[in-house]
This record gives structure tokens, C-alpha cells and sequence, in this order.
């Protein structure tokens, strides 16, 4: 994506009156909870214990997590977006997001940032250290190296203070027998589009994990050796941080 992830920079800071560092919101937070949600097939097992508990803890998800979480009148205070490609439309797609506050990676989609007022964050795409460097301490940054929008997700929390976080939906595998969790914009494609009496929803679900996971097992789950990366990179991050 290196080319995208340039345009969707330059194309970013060119609309950057819509735009907010991201380190305004750093260490702001320091007297309260918060949960991090994402969009493992976990997530729906926890949504009636969110609903309950909405209103003791500040909730941020990530992007994929939000039809679900909408759709069961919960409203996230922050989301977090990361992925430079068109296709994530779908996770906001006919969605009331009310009061939440979005927080984009600079190299985040073009075409979605427009739509919002949002804080905008630093990664580590040689252009961003550039504008770190000719504006240092300006914007701020939430890249947390694990190349995940999950783990990017966990920096967030860390760098606005919260005295402590839950995660939530954080699966790294295919639970359930499943990819992402139901009501996301992922099982809604196979559900509202593909399905039919021959492919049903399960079969894409189980399809997809045997040719991705390519039979790998960890802890007894289907994942990928990916997912196990993502999981040990997030983990790192939350011992060197603190957090763990």
C-alpha cells in the first residue's frame, strides 16, 4: 500500500482544516476506566454486559466494531481507523455515531475522513516522520508497531492516561468457527449478499478459515500464524507500556 498510503497523506494534511492533533486528548483521562473493543467473534458474548456498564468506563472501538456496537444502542466515546483502502466505507455505512469521536491514522482513507471532524494521528510512514520532524511535538502519534488497528487501538488508551483498560473482542483466532463477529460489516456481506441455499454464511465462515488458517492450531483454535504476531506484538506493547 505504499503508494496509497502517500496519496491519502498528502490528500489528509491538504484538508487539515477539518482536522485535530491527536495529542490534544493526551493525558486527559487519568482518573477513569476504559474498554477497547474490537471485532473478534467474542465480541457478542460481551455486548449485554457493555450495555449494562456503557456509562462506568470511556468505550473505544475499532472501526470494524461499530456496526455491531450501533446496532445494539451502544455508542462508542472514540473510534480508531487505520486502513488506507476504499473498502472500510463499509464499517461506517449507514451508521448515527452521535456523539463518538473519531480518531484517523494520517494515512487512513481520504474519502472517509471528509465525511468527519475528527483527530488525526501520526504513524510511521517516512512522511509522517518527516512532518514530526519539521513540526515536532505538533500532532502526536498512536502507532504502536503492531501494524494493527487493534494494537493502535491500545496505544490510544495508554496515551490518554485511562487508569486502567479492558479489551474486549481481542479473539486472534477464528472462534466460534467464525472470522469476525456477527452484525460486523464483514458477516453482514456474506449474510445480506452472498449467502443463498447452497453458501450459507457458515459454510464462507468455515470455507475461509480452513484456507486461511491452513489447518493451524493455537491453544486448540483455528488462526493464523499472522493472528499469533499480531497477538505477541500486542502483548509486548502492554508489558513495555505498563499496561500488562
Amino acid at each position: 500500500f505504499g503508494s496509497l498510503y502517500f496519496k491519502n497523506i498528502i490528500k489528509n494534511f491538504y484538508n487539515s482544516d477539518k482536522l485535530k492533533s491527536v495529542d490534544n486528548l493526551f493525558g486527559f483521562f487519568k482518573d477513569y476506566p476504559s474498554i477497547i473493543i474490537t471485532s473478534g467473534p467474542t465480541l457478542v458474548n460481551n455486548l449485554d454486559t457493555i450495555i449494562e456498564h456503557q456509562d462506568k468506563f470511556f468505550i473505544i472501538a475499532v472501526d470494524s466494531a461499530l456496526p455491531v456496537l450501533i446496532k445494539s444502542n451502544i455508542i462508542p466515546d472514540f473510534f480508531i481507523s487505520i486502513d488506507p483502502q476504499p473498502y472500510i466505507y463499509e464499517h461506517f455505512f449507514d451508521l448515527n455515531l452521535g456523539r463518538s469521536v473519531p480518531v484517523f491514522s494520517a494515512s487512513a482513507y481520504n474519502g472517509i475522513l471528509k465525511k468527519f471532524q475528527c483527530f488525526i494521528s501520526l504513524n510511521s510512514h517516512p512522511l509522517c516522520q518527516l512532518i514530526d520532524e519539521l513540526f515536532p511535538n505538533e500532532i502526536g502519534s498512536i502507532d504502536s508497531a503492531t501494524g494493527t488497528v487493534a494494537g493502535d487501538a491500545v496505544c490510544f488508551s495508554d496515551k490518554l492516561g485511562f487508569k486502567s483498560t479492558g479489551l474486549v473482542g481481542f479473539d486472534f483466532s477464528f472462534s466460534h468457527y467464525k472470522i469476525y463477529s456477527n452484525g460486523s460489516a464483514y458477516q453482514n456481506r456474506y449474510s445480506l449478499y452472498f449467502q443463498d441455499r447452497f453458501s450459507t454464511v457458515e459454510t464462507f465462515n468455515v470455507n475461509y478459515m480452513f484456507k486461511s488458517s491452513k489447518g493451524f492450531k493455537y491453544s486448540g483454535k483455528f488462526t493464523r500464524k499472522s493472528f499469533i504476531q499480531y497477538k505477541e506484538s500486542v502483548e509486548s506493547f502492554l508489558m513495555e507500556s505498563g499496561m500488562g
